[in-house]
C-alpha cells in the first residue's frame, strides 16, 4: 500500500523533524512477516501507525528523541507486538552508538514473543542476518561488529539496573501490576540517563477497571491527560506532556456496550479488524462484557461483580464534594494492624439531600493506596487516634459514627473517654448492621445521592471491591488479596450513620451488633 503522509499538525510546533520515513522504508525493505494473512509480505505501516510513529520518532535539534516515554494504548490484534519488534530491530541495525535494547513484558513468555519477533525480522532479511549473532537460548541478539545488542528481560527491578539502554521496549503495561513489575518499570524509565539518545516505548491494551487508580498504566495515562496538552477525536485521545516529555496515544471505544461495533471499531484502527470480527468477539460466551470492552475496545471496564462500578463512582465525583470546616459529620472507622490499611472516614449531609464523603488512609505497604505510609510494618494507632481527635473532632461537629471493632476497640474507647458526647457503634463485618449499611450505601450511589471530591485513594479502594447478594443482603470482599477495600467500608459506615442521623423524626440510639 502507499503510505499516507499523515504527519500530526502538532509535530511541527515542537520537533525539529521525525525519523518515521526512514523507519517505514526500513520496515518495507527488511521486515518480512511470517504469520497469518500477511505471511511473506513486507511490513507496511498503515496510515494510523505512520501517524503515531511520526510523533513517537520525532527528534529535537540534536537529532535525539524528543519524547522520553511514548505510550500507545490500542486494542488486541492491531499489530502491537509486530510494531514493537520492528522498532527494536530498527534500533539495533540503525543506531551507531552501541545501542542497547531491553525487551520487557509482564511475563517471560510475552517478552519471549517480542524477542522472537525481532529476531525473526532480522533472520529473514538476507541483507541483515549476517550482521548479528543470535543467542536465542539466553535471549540476546548482538551486533557482529560493535557492542550493540537486544536483550530479553524479566520484570524485576534488579535485572534492569546496570544497563544503559538506548531503547526500552515494554509490552502490555496494563499487566505490570505486581510490586516487582512496578519497580522494574521505574528502573526502565530511569536507566538511560547517561545517554543522549534514549527512549522507552510502550504498547498495551487498557487494564481492568478496578486497577486504573493504582496501576502504572492508569496513573500514567490519567496524569498525562491531566497535565499535558490534550487533543481528542472519536475513539482517540492524544496527550502531550512537554515537561515530562511523555506522549500518549490512547485509543478507547466511546461505549459501555460491547455489541456497539461501530463505536468499538474506533478503538481498532487496523484495517484488518472489521465490525464483523468485533461482533463475533462480543457474542463469544466465554468472554464477559467487561473483558470484551477491555481487550477489544480499550475501555477500563468494571467487572460484573463490582459493588460500585468505577464509571458510576467517577460520575459522583465533583469539585463541590469538599466537606467544609464546621460541618456536622458522621464518622466511620475500619482498621488493620499490619497487612491492610486503617481508615478514618467521614460523611456530611448536604441541604440538597446528598451525602458528601471523605477518608484518610494509613498503610504499612507502599503499594497499598494510602495517604500516609507508616514505617515499621505496623499501624501506629496513636497516630490514628491523634488524627481523629484533632482533625475530625477538631474541625467538624461529630454527631456519631460506626466502626469495625476487630482492631479499633482500644482506639475508639480512648475517643469515647476524651469525647463522651459522641455516639460510636460497633459493627461486625458479617452482621445485620453491616448488611444494612451496605444496602443503604448502594442505594444512595444508584440514586446519585453520594458526592465525593475525586480522591484517587478512596477511588482505588472502591474499585478493588467485589460483591455478591445472598438471601440476607450484600457481601463485599476484596477483588485481590493485595488490594485493600478498607476505605470503602469506613465510608459505608459513615454514610449509613449519616443517613440515620439525617432523619430528624427518628431518635439516634447507640446500636450494637
Amino acid at each position: 500500500m502507499t503510505l499516507v503522509a499523515a504527519y500530526p499538525a502538532a509535530l511541527s510546533e515542537y520537533a525539529a523533524g521525525t525519523r518515521v520515513d526512514h523507519f517505514a522504508s526500513w520496515c518495507r525493505e527488511h521486515c518480512v512477516q511470517s504469520i497469518g494473512q500477511f505471511a511473506g509480505e513486507p511490513l507496511e505501516l498503515e496510515p494510523w501507525q505512520f501517524r503515531f510513529m511520526a510523533e513517537a520518532m520525532s527528534v529535537d535539534e540534536d537529532d535525539a528523541p524528543y519524547w522520553r516515554v511514548v505510550v500507545l494504548v490500542v486494542s488486541r490484534k492491531n499489530g502491537k507486538s509486530t510494531l514493537l519488534s520492528a522498532r527494536a530491530g530498527y534500533e539495533l541495525d540503525v543506531e551507531t552508538d552501541e545501542p542497547e535494547v531491553l525487551l520487557a513484558a509482564a511475563s517471560d513468555k510475552q517478552a519471549g514473543r517480542l524477542f522472537d519477533g525481532a529476531a525473526g525480522f532480522l533472520k529473514r532479511s538476507a541483507e541483515l542476518r549476517g550482521r548479528f549473532v543470535f543467542r536465542d537460548y539466553i535471549g540476546e541478539i548482538a551486533q557482529v561488529e560493535g557492542g550493540g545488542r537486544i536483550l530479553r528481560m524479566a520484570t524485576k527491578a534488579a535485572t534492569m539496573h546496570g544497563y544503559n539502554p538506548s531503547l526500552g521496549v515494554v509490552d502490555e503495561l496494563h499487566a505490570w501490576t505486581a510490586p516487582s513489575a512496578q519497580a522494574a518499570f521505574g528502573a526502565m524509565v530511569t536507566a538511560g540517563g547517561a545517554r543522549k539518545r534514549t527512549q522507552v516505548f510502550v504498547i498495551t491494551t487498557a487494564g481492568e477497571g478496578h486497577e486504573r487508580e493504582t496501576s502504572i498504566l492508569g496513573k500514567l495515562v490519567d496524569r498525562n491527560e491531566r497535565d499535558g496538552a490534550v487533543e481528542s477525536e472519536a475513539g482517540l485521545t492524544v496527550s502531550r506532556n512537554h515537561v515530562a516529555r511523555t506522549l500518549v496515544y490512547n485509543y478507547s471505544a466511546p461505549t459501555s456496550d460491547p455489541s456497539d461495533v461501530v463505536a468499538m471499531k474506533l478503538a481498532n484502527p487496523a484495517s484488518w479488524i472489521t465490525e464483523e470480527y468485533l461482533a463475533r468477539q462480543a457474542a463469544d460466551p466465554s468472554l464477559s462484557a467487561a473483558q470484551v470492552l477491555q481487550l477489544h475496545g480499550c475501555v477500563w471496564a468494571t467487572s460484573d461483580d463490582s459493588f460500585v462500578s468505577l464509571e458510576r463512582w467517577r460520575e459522583l465525583g465533583s469539585v463541590d464534594g469538599v466537606i467544609a470546616d464546621g460541618a456536622s459529620i458522621c464518622v466511620g472507622f475500619d482498621g488493620s494492624r499490619t497487612y491492610d490499611t486503617t481508615v478514618a472516614a467521614w460523611a456530611s449531609m448536604r441541604p440538597d439531600g446528598r451525602i458528601a464523603v471523605k477518608s484518610h488512609v494509613w498503610a504499612t505497604r507502599r503499594e497499598a493506596p494510602h495517604h500516609e505510609l507508616v514505617g515499621g510494618g505496623e499501624i501506629d494507632f496513636e497516630r490514628f487516634e491523634k488524627y481523629v481527635a484533632e482533625e475530625l473532632f477538631g474541625h467538624f461537629k461529630v454527631i456519631e459514627g460506626a466502626y469495625d471493632p476487630r482492631y479499633l476497640i482500644r482506639s475508639v474507647q480512648l475517643l469515647r473517654d476524651r469525647l463522651p458526647g459522641s455516639r460510636i457503634a460497633e459493627v461486625e463485618p458479617m452482621s445485620k448492621l453491616m448488611r444494612d449499611a451496605l444496602a443503604t450505601f448502594y442505594q444512595l450511589v444508584i440514586d446519585g445521592k453520594i458526592i465525593h471530591d475525586g480522591d484517587p485513594v478512596l477511588t482505588a479502594h472502591v474499585a478493588a471491591a467485589k460483591a455478591e447478594q445472598d438471601e440476607r443482603g450484600w457481601v463485599v470482599r476484596k477483588r485481590h488479596q493485595s488490594q485493600p477495600i478498607d476505605a470503602l467500608i469506613a465510608v459505608v459506615l459513615a454514610v449509613w450513620r449519616c443517613s440515620i442521623a439525617g432523619r430528624p423524626a427518628k431518635p439516634i440510639f447507640m446500636e450494637m451488633w
